[in-house]
């Protein structure tokens, strides 16, 4: 059995653990405790919790209370934190009392309790799309309770109370359940109904004709016949089914089946196309628009939500803010503008201007750009921005939905692989064109890099105020919710032999993308020999210009940097072999260990650490594919500034001496992960320390397969 340690079991998503969490609700209690007993009874703890005989003599009872303590704290890591209050007071230390205030607390058999499982029993009412199977699990669900607080209920009254909440359509069961002469016990009726259900589907899913019992009959006291009225003629007599007006009149009729009404036909029926949506609609200005309906029961001074909802049925965009709008149209009449309801209302004066707007979406690159949408509608009352696909498609744009890769793509738009070849193309034919005619051509879009050092535009960080906010540490603020999710544990690398008797600890810094911490990487000893082999060769930081792929300098990374290969100590030799431990990759198409130290003002600006699909192949002379993941040590406590932030999703890293951080750059599928946009704050005290390992993609294949999405 495994000791238990205090640092915690893995939680990973959807792992065992995690299904075996209680959430409190007291109708799932029953479920949760059978399933926390299987996991007892896989550690050798159930006897121990359900109260049996410890072994004879001093010994066993000694270990019978180890057990019960163990068991208790295996109990309150599951709890949530009211159950956790209920037990930590008056049962610490003591699994089987733990586990009877919890029964008593969610399954006592206080008289309240049993009154209002009677009351749930006797009101059960079958739900128009619940299941047969799923109405018997809720009843079920009751029953069990009530026998368990000593109530005694006969297989007739359960089969009652069932019958009681099915709706018409088991009438024919019912009748023949209830006059049936034979013993029936409760699992023999729970077969027969789901039987029946079983059929009445088969029977249902042919064609879409009147479904009734065909069942003859006459009653001799009233003609009850001839009160029916058809449906498809009008005349008395007979059923639309058996009406013998066929072809031409069949089709001109008007019928609606929803509102079960001649005045109009299912295809004009306004009730079945009513959902929350408002159709705005000007006879004059023709326009259709969708409208998020406000919950009453919200706050009213509730926060506006952000973004834009994208809607393929408007054929006008709707912006709330008035700040948004670049200019508007004079000629737009508002009291001409008519809002129409799906049911028919309508009203006036709702959309107040219409003019250009201006609004921010992120490109594909990760960069924040400004969108103009022409014609755009002013509507303070909305409660969201609207982005009209048919106003986009409209102009020229086009807009993909593909799972996982909507897209947005301008009239104009240029990513194209081949378009930075087809400009150079074209300049080139242009330039040769104006020598013909001796004239001189200076491209405009090709900037020379001066002294070696290549510049950023101006413009090439758009996430410049999160990138500062996150490094003066008043970046986002994770929920209550979300850190939840967040988990340490031992991590012994799937059972690495190097790892099984001295596991590290695991902490979650993110959840997606997932950043992970260890801790106690290096030692102060290999700290030292590492700083030592370094300084020697400490040079300048270099980039990658992203137009000409040559590393040269850049005033927005400040650092110097060296690289130790595994040959220059056994003290690399062993790091590097503890990375692959840690992280299941081979290292061996990984680049050299690089060793980094950031002075006071030393920065690294928001970058990638993989080579895009746009930028020259960064890697392509080194034969071993993209940068797959980035392991960064920390060597050096910072005492202010030097975070590791992530612009994109508002994480910030802070540097712990002897720690180590952990992430993919790419996804299974090799793309690359654009949220791992990130960067070195800068040192405002102290000096920061850091060594990195860029693991590469070539020899993973079968140590991270691909998944079955792009972006798994």
């Amino acid at each position: 059995m495994t000791v238990p340690t205090g640092y915690g079991p893995s939680k990973e998503f959807g792992s065992r653990w995690n299904r075996l969490l209680f959430d409190g609700d007291e109708k799932n209690y029953e479920l949760w405790e059978t399933k926390f007993l299987a996991h007892l009874r896989l550690l050798d703890l159930k006897t121990t919790i359900l109260g049996g005989a410890p072994a004879a003599g001093s010994d066993g009872v000694a270990a019978d209370a180890n057990k019960n303590e163990e068991a208790y704290a295996v109990l309150i890591q599951l709890l949530d934190d009211k159950s956790l209050s209920l037990v930590m007071r008056d049962a610490a230390d003591d699994g089987r009392k733990a586990l009877q205030i919890l029964r008593d607390h969610y399954a006592g058999k206080g008289k309240p309790r049993v009154i209002s499982l009677y009351t749930e029993l006797t009101s059960l009412q079958k739900g128009m799309n619940e299941s047969v199977t799923d109405y018997i699990i809720r009843a079920e669900t009751a029953i069990t309770a009530l026998r368990n607080a000593g109530e005694t209920l006969s297989d007739g009254l359960l089969t009652a109370m069932i019958l009681k909440g099915l709706p018409d359509v088991f009438k024919p069961f019912s009748v023949h359940i209830t006059q049936s002469d034979s013993t029936l016990s409760f699992a023999d009726f729970k077969t027969k109904l789901r039987s029946y259900e079983s059929t009445e589907k088969c029977g249902a899913s042919g064609s879409g004709e009147d479904s009734v019992m065909k069942v003859k009959g006459r009653d001799r006291r009233d003609n009850w016949s001839a009160k029916l009225t058809c449906f498809t003629c009008g005349l008395k007599g007979h059923k639309a089914a058996e009406c013998t007006s066929i072809g031409e009149r069949r089709d001109q009729r008007q019928w609606c089946s929803l509102c079960k009404s001649a005045t109009h036909k299912d295809a004009n029926c306004r009730r079945r196309k009513r959902d929350k949506v408002k159709q705005a609609v000007d006879e004059e200005d023709h326009t259709f628009a969708f409208k998020v309906q406000l919950d009453a029961a919200a706050p009213v001074n509730a926060e506006r939500m952000r973004g834009l909802m994208v809607d393929s049925g408007a054929t006008r965009h709707i912006i709330t803010d008035m700040e948004k709008f670049e200019e508007f149209d004079p000629n737009f009449q508002a009291q001409s503008h008519i809002l129409e309801l799906a049911d028919g209302e309508r009203a006036s004066g709702i959309a107040l201007k219409k003019g250009t707007a201006k609004v921010r979406m992120r490109d594909n690159k990760g960069r924040d750009v400004d969108l103009m949408l022409k014609e755009a509608l002013y509507v303070p009352s909305f409660s969201q921005d609207i982005f009209s696909v048919k106003a986009a498609t409209a102009q020229g744009a086009t807009v993909i939905f593909k799972e996982g890769q909507n897209r947005l793509i301008h009239k104009n738009d240029s990513t194209h692989q081949r378009a930075g070849g087809n400009l150079r193309y074209f300049e080139k034919l242009l330039f040769k064109q104006l020598q013909e005619l001796n004239q001189s051509y200076q491209p405009a879009s090709e900037e020379p890099i001066l002294l070696g050092t290549y510049n950023r535009p101006p413009d090439h960080l758009p996430e410049r105020e999160a990138y500062e906010a996150l490094c003066r540490g008043e970046g986002l603020q994770m929920t209550e919710a979300r850190r939840s999710r967040l988990f340490c544990r031992y991590h012994d690398g799937r059972r690495n032999p190097r790892l099984l008797l001295r596991p590290l600890k695991e902490e979650d810094e993110w959840d997606s993308p997932h950043i992970v911490r260890y801790l106690g990487i290096l030692s102060d000893e290999e700290i030292g020999k590492i700083k030592e082999l370094a300084k020697p060769r400490l040079a300048r930081a270099t980039v990658r210009d992203p137009k000409t792929g040559v590393l040269t300098t850049a005033n927005y990374r400040v650092s110097k940097s060296a690289w130790l290969e595994g040959e220059d100590d056994p003290v690399i030799e062993r790091v590097n072999q503890r990375i692959e431990d840690i992280t299941g990759l081979t290292v061996d198409t990984a680049e050299l260990l690089q060793v980094a130290n950031y002075g006071v003002g030393g920065q690294y600006e928001p970058h990638y650490d993989f080579s895009r699909k746009d930028e020259p192949d960064a890697f392509k002379r080194l034969g071993t594919g993209n940068r797959v993941a980035t392991f960064l040590n920390y060597m050096s406590d910072v005492e202010a500034g030097g975070a590791t932030v992530f612009p994109d999703f508002g994480a910030a890293i802070w540097p712990r001496k002897g720690t180590a951080v952990f992430w993919y750059n790419l996804f299974r599928s090799g793309e690359g992960d654009y949220r791992t946009r990130h960067a070195a704050c800068p040192v405002l005290v102290g000096s920061k320390w850091v060594s990195n390992k860029w693991i590469h993609e070539r020899g993973q294949e079968f140590r991270r397969p691909c998944g079955l999405t792009e972006v798994d």
